[in-house]
């Protein structure tokens, strides 16, 4: 009995309106790759769950830090894809790869405080506004 074993498809991950697109569509066409998955930035839950699963073996990240991002941002888990998960950049890594990481961290970090900080504003509005109203109701 043979068994057949399915290919699966590359999947590419860019935003549709990225510049680096174009780039990646021609890498894409150099290599004689056809038909591949694409999976936007931010939304990489599925691309997550297909690798885990075994059903996507080769990745295309625009540049390390999309990877780096979806790792922050806990869109991926990437210490449980397979080991034999190919991964690759249009841009790889050079010799400032602990830059690239640092200043990826940096930025997500920088966003994080701000979401951290709209939040704790809104909170604080909240609290004040039911002081507030708190204080109303035991004056009558």
């Amino acid at each position: 009995m043979t068994q057949q074993t399915q290919t699966a498809l590359p999947a590419v991950v860019c935003r549709p309106d990225d510049a680096h697109k174009a780039a990646l569509e021609s890498h894409l066409a150099q290599r004689g790759i056809e038909t591949t998955k694409w999976f936007t930035p931010g939304a990489l839950h599925d691309l997550d769950r297909a690798v885990r699963q075994g059903r996507i073996r080769h990745v295309i990240f625009a540049g390390l830090p999309d990877l780096l991002q979806a790792i922050w941002e806990e869109e991926i888990v990437f210490e449980e894809w397979p080991a034999d998960t190919h991964i690759e950049f249009l841009d790889p890594p050079g010799g400032d790869t602990v830059r690239t990481i640092a200043a990826s961290w940096a930025t997500w970090r920088q966003q994080h405080r701000r979401s951290q900080a709209w939040s704790g504003l809104l909170l604080s509005v909240l609290v004040l506004i039911l002081s507030f109203a708190l204080c109303v109701y035991l004056a009558r």
